[in-house]
């Protein structure tokens, strides 16, 4: 079984949040918003800059508003294929 590490882990998230952003035509503002993080926070999110101290509510809303499983979030890159 592959572990993976935390560097994997931003990297996914960061790229599948952009990714649903952007595929749902969503604007940073509203995104940030449905994240329940800042402009800020999402900006560095999306560089692949994982915040010091993010909550595990962000990956709950993108499960509630986006219908993406907490692991697929972190341990695969979305494609127009999985959403």
């Amino acid at each position: 079984m592959h572990r993976t590490s935390s560097d994997e882990v931003m990297k996914y998230l960061s790229h599948n949040i952009l990714y649903l952003r952007k595929r749902h035509h969503i604007t940073k503002k509203e995104m940030a918003k449905i994240l329940g993080i800042g402009i800020k926070t999402l900006n560095k999110m999306e560089q692949g800059v994982l915040p010091a101290r993010l909550s595990v509510e962000v990956l709950f809303r993108i499960k509630e508003r986006f219908g993406v499983s907490l692991i697929c979030q972190v341990s695969e890159k979305l494609a127009d294929t999985t959403v």
